[in-house]
C-alpha cells in the first residue's frame, strides 16, 4: 500500500478557470468557495493608472472587445463583457481592479499576483499593497520578470516574492542539479523567497530539498493530471497552479489519511 500524500496547497490558476471566466471575480469567488487554499491572478496597468486583472496585452481573447490595456483606460476597459464563453450565467462579467480581487481574500486565504507587465507597475502596484498593508502577508507576487520582481521587494520587503521559471529546452523532462542551481542563486541574490517552476518537467526530491536547504519555497504550474500533483506531493513540493482547483482537491484527498479513499 502507498503511502499518503502529503499536504499539497492549491492555488487556482487565474481563479477556477475551467469553470468560470478567467481572472474575473466570478472565477476568483469560485475558487474561494471550492476551498483553493490560494488564488493567482494575472496584472497589468491600464493608461489611467489601474491595476486590472489581465493576462494578456490586449482584451481579444478574454473579452467583447480589442483593446491594448496599456493604451486604455479603466473606464473603457469596464465597458467590454469578460464572459470569454463561459456560458449565460457569466454574461456580464467586468474586468476587475486588484482592489476588488485583495477584498475577496478570506483570512487563511493566499493571493498570488503575477506581474506580466514592465517597471510602469511599480509605483501603482506599490502604492495599491502600501494602502492594503493588513494584507500584505496574504500576497505573493510571482514573474519571470527577475530584475522587476527585485525592485518591488525592495519596496514591499513584506510580500513574498516567487522567480516563475521555465526550462529553455521544451523536450526536458526534468530540472536538473545546474537549472535548480542557477534558480538557488539568482533567487538568494535578488531576496526572493522561493521559486515557481513549469510542470512540464518534474523535479526530483534532492532538487526540492536543496531549495528547502535554502528556505526557498517551490510551487508547480500548472497541473491538472490527479498523477502529476501526486508525484510532485511525493517529491515535497509546496503547492501545485491548477484549472481546476476543486476536482484536483477531491482527487488528491482520496488519498488523504483521514480514512477510506472517500472525501472527507
Amino acid at each position: 500500500m502507498e503511502s499518503p500524500i502529503p499536504a499539497l496547497e492549491i492555488v487556482a490558476h487565474r481563479g477556477a478557470s475551467f469553470d468560470a471566466p478567467e481572472n474575473t471575480l466570478a472565477a476568483v469567488a469560485l475558487a474561494w468557495q471550492q476551498q483553493s487554499d490560494a488564488v493567482e491572478i494575472d496584472v497589468r496597468v491600464t493608461k489611467d493608472q489601474k491595476i486590472v486583472a489581465m493576462h494578456d496585452a490586449d482584451t481579444q481573447r478574454t473579452c467583447d472587445g480589442s483593446l491594448v490595456v496599456a493604451d486604455t483606460t479603466y473606464a473603457e476597459i469596464q465597458k467590454l463583457d469578460a464572459c470569454n464563453g463561459k456560458g449565460k450565467k457569466y454574461a456580464g462579467e467586468r474586468v476587475p481592479l486588484l482592489a476588488e480581487i485583495l477584498a475577496t481574500i478570506p483570512p487563511s486565504g493566499q493571493l498570488f499576483v503575477e506581474v506580466k507587465c514592465g517597471d510602469e507597475i511599480i509605483n501603482p502596484l506599490v502604492d495599491q499593497l502600501t494602502q492594503h498593508a493588513d494584507r500584505q502577508s496574504q500576497v505573493v507576487l510571482i514573474g519571470f520578470n527577475s530584475p522587476l520582481l527585485a525592485k518591488i521587494k525592495i519596496e514591499l520587503p513584506r510580500v513574498a516574492a516567487l522567480l516563475c521559471a521555465a526550462l529553455p529546452d521544451k523536450k526536458s523532462t526534468i530540472w536538473g542539479r545546474r537549472d535548480i542551481e542557477n534558480l538557488v542563486t539568482t533567487a538568494k541574490q535578488m531576496n526572493f523567497d522561493g521559486v515557481d517552476l513549469d510542470a512540464r518537467a518534474m523535479i526530483s526530491r534532492d532538487a526540492v530539498d536543496r531549495l528547502r536547504d535554502e528556505k526557498l519555497r517551490c510551487y508547480f504550474w500548472t497541473v491538472d493530471e490527479p498523477v502529476r500533483a501526486r508525484d510532485l506531493a511525493r517529491c515535497g513540493v509546496d503547492g501545485v497552479t491548477t484549472n481546476r482547483p476543486g476536482w484536483l482537491k477531491s482527487e488528491l484527498e482520496r488519498d488523504s489519511p483521514m480514512g477510506d479513499g472517500k472525501s472527507p
